[in-house]
């Protein structure tokens, strides 16, 4: 049986600075990436930041620690850090930085027409960005990525939300695209506002002339670091170089037909997928049917040296494990023989 030995050729790749770990919610996708960041950390001497951007998170229950969005060390494993992100946590801040703006711009008491338009016109735009489909994850993908341009880790793995988080993630880049547009769009329109409002703001005070001038500055950068921060997403998800896509999924219908699909979806939107670790497998170590047969004609003979209440309840495990066995080997060739993984580094069986 393959096992995560296949996974070597992606942490003998030196180039390498993301892996995603993905697929349907409950397969193992926390334990793989948490097993795969370790592997990078330990095997591979590489300074490894392990990020989960799942809202459920889960990689204090792998570590049996409490993380937070502070990058920290698990006990025992050198070159390893893990730290979580609440992507609309996230969100919820980078907007609330808006808000901030936008009172800055116009004050909280102001009456004028003008500076109340220009305020309806920034919390409009704040109201448009938070509506986007993925945004707030690729928000927290953005904070994420800093943490390699700041020379401190070789590799991130990221261990990711749900199948359907992720495939909103990947339509991201074109809705991103828009989306810089859009805020360019609203830069001109805000400054146009600006410059209408000089004439009324050189009646106002000094200090409030300054305030104005200095939140003008701010959306200016804002505006700007909001626009590379995005554009850092979409081509880290498409840099066929240095980002691989792991997909985790088990040998049943639901989670192979969905695997599936996902690699299709990453194929499309050019995003690099290398391996897939098909988990919770029984197909090594259950009963063949032919054994399971022959265990149950022993237990027909009554032995009476065997409990036979023991006897029942071992065959009754076991016809449950073959069965499985049974079920897990008919969709694990499905996957196998299909086509979405012709092309893939390796398929691992766990």
């Amino acid at each position: 049986m393959a096992s995560l030995s296949h996974l070597n050729s992606l942490i003998q790749q030196e180039e390498l600075k993301f892996v995603f770990v993905g697929g349907k919610g409950g397969v193992g996708k926390t334990t793989s990436s948490s097993a795969i960041a370790t592997l990078f950390a330990k095997y591979g001497k590489k300074r490894t930041l392990l990020v989960s951007t799942d809202p459920a998170h889960s990689l204090g229950d792998a570590f049996r620690m409490e993380f937070s969005n502070i990058p920290t060390s698990p006990n025992n494993i050198p070159n390893l850090h893990v730290m979580e992100i609440d992507p609309s946590e996230s969100m919820k801040e980078h907007l609330s930085d808006w808000t901030k703006l936008a009172n800055g711009l116009t004050g909280d008491s102001s009456n004028d027409d003008g500076e109340n338009t220009m305020k309806e016109k920034i919390n409009s735009f704040q109201s448009w960005l938070s509506g986007i489909p993925g945004i707030d994850e690729a928000t927290a993908l953005s904070q994420a990525i800093t943490h390699i341009e700041s020379g401190n880790y070789d590799i991130i793995v990221f261990d990711t939300a749900p199948t359907g988080h992720t495939l909103k993630l990947l339509a991201l880049p074109d809705i991103i695209q828009a989306g810089i547009t859009k805020i360019q769009s609203w830069s001109s329109t805000l400054y146009g506002y600006w410059d209408a409002m000089k004439g009324l703001a050189t009646s106002g005070s000094t200090a409030e002339s300054s305030k104005r001038t200095s939140a003008k500055e701010e959306i200016s950068r804002k505006l700007s670091t909001y626009k590379r921060d995005i554009q850092k997403v979409a081509l880290m998800l498409k840099d066929q170089l240095r980002t691989r896509f792991v997909v985790v999924c088990i040998a049943e219908y639901l989670s192979i037909s969905e695997t599936k699909r996902l690699l299709c979806e990453l194929r499309t939107n050019q995003v690099k997928a290398s391996h897939v670790i098909v988990n919770q497998l029984v197909i090594q170590d259950a009963l063949t049917s032919a054994q399971l047969e022959e265990l149950e004609a022993l237990a027909e003979v009554g032995n009476l040296e065997l409990n036979q209440d023991l006897l029942k309840r071992t065959i009754h495990a076991c016809r449950l494990t073959t069965s499985r066995k049974v079920i897990q080997t008919k969709y694990l060739n499905t996957l196998k023989e299909s086509d979405e993984v012709k092309d893939l580094d390796g398929l691992c069986e766990v």
